[in-house]
């Protein structure tokens, strides 16, 4: 999320310090969110988990297939990492499993945001709201399904996220509604853990997706400055018809001002349309010694994103951080290959997710 605006909302505060010339107005910082006040509890320490009332179903693991994130050692009904074996001597425990696909309403004991979304408290150093924008108000600022913005459980297709945009050209942040969940307070991760999403991009074949800006991301606890702050975004990207294939691997590392690790644009195996079908997005953030927090790394379908694990340093990590299930919102500058909102742009084209499943090793 560090990349932009928007969290243009959130991301705005950041893009005033972000390469690639992005510069975002200082009078949007005000604008930022904050909703959840719950306290951290650090998951791992007590072993519960957190998660919907779907049932784990026994997949044999050597019949695991890309179309599935489900897959489980025999003997176990414990869903593993698509791909991805633990360290030499430990083991995938199971400490989130939220099928979205087969709930019936967003579960409030492991998500904040519900409709609307909403950032943490203190994030980028803006006052906490209900709603996630100072001064609005959330029954009159926010849609409900199929008005948006909205997030959903939609059966059989799993959670909807869908923000609104304003007419093209205008770039005032208050007239563009993003929309997310995010589990701050509720479930935190730390060294050892493996973060994987089921989720399928808005389409853009004629223009229905154009300036969307949509993420899968993580970001540490701390998080009162926005010039000054830690996150990996998983899946990023401005949607246009020529980049339905791609998205983009961020990791942003600032012990001392901005430093962007990595930033690298990526596509599924054998780059098929994102938006087409389900694709499994995955983040092990591993307990080495390649940075002083560890080091992350990202997977698409079970495949490394890049060939090798980003080193972090930011001792903000240390306090652990917290992860999105989906978030959208209009992009008002764009960069990596998307466009500008336009006439055609939709805000019925969701990002939907559908399922959200995190492990620890020991």
């Amino acid at each position: 999320m560090n990349t932009r605006l928007g969290r243009n909302m959130l991301k705005n505060a950041d893009l005033a310090i972000r390469p690639r010339g992005r510069a975002a107005g200082a009078a949007l910082v005000a604008a930022f969110v904050c909703v959840s006040v719950a306290p951290i509890h650090a998951w791992g320490k007590n072993g519960a988990t957190a998660g919907s009332t779907s049932a784990h179903h026994h997949v044999d693991r050597s019949r695991q297939t890309a179309d599935s994130s489900r897959g489980n050692a025999v003997g176990s009904r414990e869903p593993l990492p698509l791909g991805v074996a633990p360290p030499p001597e430990q083991h995938w425990h199971l400490q989130a499993d939220d099928n979205f696909s087969r709930d019936n309403s967003v579960n409030q004991a492991l998500w904040n945001g519900g409709t609307g979304g909403g950032m943490p408290r203190g994030f980028c150093g803006t006052p906490a709201t209900s709603c996630g924008y100072t001064g609005d108000d959330c029954r009159s600022y926010f849609g409900t399904y199929p008005k948006p913005p909205y997030d959903k459980i939609i059966p059989g297709k799993g959670l909807a996220i869908q923000a609104t945009h304003a007419k093209p050209g205008d770039l005032r942040y208050y007239d563009n509604k993003m929309t997310d969940i995010q589990d701050y307070g509720k479930l935190t991760i730390h060294p050892g853990s493996f973060v994987q999403w089921r989720a399928k991009m808005p389409t853009d074949r004629h223009g229905e997706g154009n300036g969307w800006h949509v993420d899968i991301w993580c970001s540490t606890l701390v998080r009162h400055r926005c010039d000054d702050s830690a996150e990996v975004d998983v899946m990023e990207k401005i949607i246009s018809p020529a980049n339905n294939s791609k998205a983009h691997f961020v990791v942003h590392d600032q012990p001392t001002g901005l430093h962007t690790v990595i930033q690298t644009t990526y596509s599924a195996p054998g780059k098929p349309d994102l938006s087409a079908a389900y694709h499994t997005y995955g983040l092990f953030w591993r307990n080495d010694h390649l940075g002083r927090e560890g080091s992350l790394q990202g997977y698409i379908d079970g495949k490394p994103i890049v060939n090798h694990p980003v080193p972090i340093n930011d001792p903000s990590w240390g306090s652990g951080a917290y992860c999105y299930a989906g978030w959208m919102q209009q992009e008002l500058e764009v960069w990596g290959g998307g466009v500008p909102i336009d006439s055609r742009t939709s805000s019925r084209d969701p990002l939907y997710v559908r399922r959200f499943t995190v492990w620890k090793t020991y």
